[in-house]
């Protein structure tokens, strides 16, 4: 017994070094895997790479949708392919990574899919050890959503700074030309020469015209708080056919108001308002003069969520005004333009461009929509869908 005791001892010694062996490399392996499921299961793209070849080891179903690729076809390159970076440049920024110590290094990039879009991504990269060999982790995630949402607020604050302006601009001039009518008010005609009679109706008129793109600054100015209510659009088009005809002159205007029930939650004034403003701007798209404009009344029903300017449309019943010049369409790279304020393609003595921007305010206010199908030389529709309600509840 003495002579083996010192075997029994070592050999339960051994034995219990080798069951805490075994047992660490399964808890290691469970990890591994748990580890492993999580990445998979990672809505945002996770990228295991090889830092010497810059090949993947590793990318779930989420780089797939990224990148436009499959999963082989992701392992066959080497990941600077992915995105418009060279070798030299990933190379540093894993450098870069690995001084970090265990820190993410972020950077924006941009990755040109299969089928020829571009999409910016936003990575996060570490390194890490893995068999003996230096590795990066890197996660990455379509920011083209998070972009256009901090375009749309950039864009509002400076909507309210220009409407800031513009008030108190047309408040100013406004009163200025108020007492400049005041005073030419005060001058009696019949006192006058021919030549000062005309030089008088001269400067009236240019009155009155003054007050058209001041109107709009102030309709510009003050568009954030419109009341609405139901409307029955048949009698109101009506009611306003005269303003709507002149808005359209010298081209003729074409109104197809065949539903007669149809009503829409909006405002009757800022509505004319700004058809009037799109029958102006057909008119003025129509350089002879001798086109026909048309503004069609239709009930609209959307089964699915169609693009409109600045925001999706969802799906639902809709009070649809439809204008269609046969003017000179609007080139493809204005088309994002056309409802900035004081953007205009017009010579500076023809306008200020402010005209489809109040537009643009009394959609956003009154929980309407508008769309823009259009193209050079092939005249252009514009559409305002208000939102529809039943017949009885309408005003007329």
């Amino acid at each position: 017994r003495s002579t083996l005791f010192p075997y029994t001892t070592l050999f339960r010694s051994l034995s219990r070094a080798f069951n805490e062996r075994v047992e660490r490399i399964f808890r290691l392996q469970f990890e591994n895997q748990s580890l492993v499921a999580a990445l998979r299961a990672s809505p945002d793209c996770c990228l295991i790479v090889d830092l010497e070849s810059g090949n993947l080891l590793f990318c779930n179903a989420a780089a797939e949708a990224l990148f436009g690729r499959t999963n082989a076809d992701l392992r066959a390159r080497p990941i600077w392919e992915l995105w418009r970076q060279d070798r030299h440049n990933f190379e540093s920024d894993a450098k870069t990574a690995q001084q970090m110590l265990g820190q993410f290094l972020k950077f924006i990039l941009e990755t040109e899919r299969p089928d020829g879009s571009s999409v910016p991504i936003e990575v996060h990269m570490t390194t890490f050890n893995l068999d003996e060999q230096q590795r990066g982790l890197v996660f990455a995630r379509d920011i083209s959503e998070r972009g256009a949402l901090l375009r749309r607020v950039a864009d509002n604050q400076k909507a309210d700074a220009i409407r800031t302006l513009a008030g108190g601009l047309a408040h100013d001039l406004n009163n200025r030309i108020q007492i400049a009518a005041g005073h030419l008010d005060l001058i009696d005609p019949e006192s006058l020469s021919q030549t000062d009679k005309t030089s008088l109706l001269k400067a009236r008129q240019a009155i009155l015209e003054s007050a058209k793109p001041i109107d709009q600054l102030l309709r510009y100015s003050e568009q954030k708080d419109i009341a609405t209510a139901p409307l029955s659009l048949t009698p109101c088009l009506m009611r306003h056919s005269a303003a709507l005809a002149q808005a359209a002159a010298p081209c003729q205007l074409n109104l197809d108001l065949q539903n007669e029930t149809l009503t829409a939650e909006t405002n009757e004034t800022r509505l004319i308002a700004s058809l009037v403003q799109l029958l102006n701007n057909a008119s003025d798209a129509t350089p002879s003069g001798q086109g026909l404009i048309s503004l069609t009344l239709k009930d609209c029903t959307l089964s699915n969520p169609i693009a409109g300017v600045q925001e999706t449309i969802p799906a639902g019943r809709y009070a649809s005004l439809v204008i269609t010049d046969q003017g000179l369409g609007i080139a493809q790279a204005d088309l994002a333009k056309i409802f900035d304020p004081f953007f205009s393609t017009k010579a500076l003595e023809q306008g200020g461009g402010m005209g489809l921007s109040v537009v643009v305010g009394f959609i956003q206010a009154t929980n309407t929509y508008l769309t823009v199908q259009s193209a050079p030389g092939q005249g252009s529709t514009f559409t305002l869908l208000l939102p529809a309600v039943d017949a009885d509840s309408r005003t007329q």
